[in-house]
């Protein structure tokens, strides 16, 4: 039922298929131990959707992070190729949509073509979804099935208004957000900031605020705060005599080892070899 690697050592509950009805494929209770993943990149027919109850888990879809806590739900279209890795042990509700039926009926394909979303929802929301579809399924009265996909149609339906609520409030207030941060960091790119204090400053949750960073500056906002510390570095180079660790310093950089990486990679030689080739004109 779930090939991908890594699974085996989680404990999963899945619903019968008797007790499902369109658009739903499948639906569980899926308890994630410690040290469990699965870093090779695997893919799924159907949508797929997964609220976080407890735990954390970190997926890696088409080179963009999610870390999914506690009220997160993570929608992954189609097809998508994605790892993941447990970070604290934990529980999700993981359910399965029928592509057709989202495609028809519910209008995710559009929103989600080639990238997954997360979105997050009150816990206890989550918590009271697990309690509900575990009682249910321990009944076994004929109604349960009738029960059960009720259950998950009130709970799809919260999530998809949820889910349009965010993208309509986020167009303006994450590009204000994102340009707040963008500001801070052209400004203090000498200080250590981590990515949770990038996140705040944009009153974004961390995996969305990375996701939105990426698509509105093209990089992520680490990648974006090492450009700024390199065009720093490279004006230093040219108009002063300081050594090659007191301008890493400078800059912002832990270490000379580390800066001196992450010139080369961008600028094809190390910052002691552009000086030599480029002596500073006195």
């Amino acid at each position: 039922m779930y090939p991908a690697p890594g699974y085996r050592k989680v404990k999963h509950n899945f619903l019968s298929d008797r007790l499902l009805l369109p658009p739903f494929s499948e639906v569980g209770l899926v308890d994630y131990p410690e040290e469990t993943g699965s870093d090779i990149p695997h893919a799924h027919d159907d949508f797929q959707m997964i609220a976080f109850v407890t735990g954390t888990l970190r997926f890696s879809v088409n080179g963009e992070n999610f870390s999914g806590s506690p009220g997160d739900v993570l929608l992954l279209p189609p097809q998508l190729r994605h790892s993941w890795r447990v970070v604290e042990a934990g529980t999700t509700v993981q359910i399965r949509l029928i592509p057709v039926f989202c495609e028809e009926y519910l209008e995710l394909r559009p929103l989600l073509v080639s990238s997954a979303c997360l979105i997050h929802m009150p816990p206890p929301q989550l918590r009271k979804l697990q309690r509900k579809i575990s009682a249910e399924q321990n009944r076994l009265h004929p109604a349960a099935n009738v029960m059960i996909n009720a259950i998950l149609l009130e709970f799809l339906a919260n999530t998809l208004r949820c889910f349009s609520r965010e993208n309509q409030n986020l167009s303006s207030a994450s590009s204000e957000g994102i340009a707040r941060v963008v500001h801070h960091l052209k400004a203090n790119y000498r200080k250590k900031i981590t990515l949770g204090e990038m996140a705040s400053m944009a009153c974004l949750g961390v995996s969305q605020f990375s996701v939105l960073f990426r698509r509105q500056t093209g990089k992520s906002p680490t990648a974006f705060l090492i450009g700024i510390r390199l065009r720093k570095a490279m004006e230093m180079i040219f108009s002063t005599d300081l050594k090659m660790h007191e301008i890493a310093n400078s800059c912002g950089f832990d270490s000379v080892s580390y800066f001196n990486r992450q010139f080369l990679a961008v600028y094809g030689a190390t910052p002691l070899a552009f000086r030599r080739k480029y002596p500073r004109r006195k």
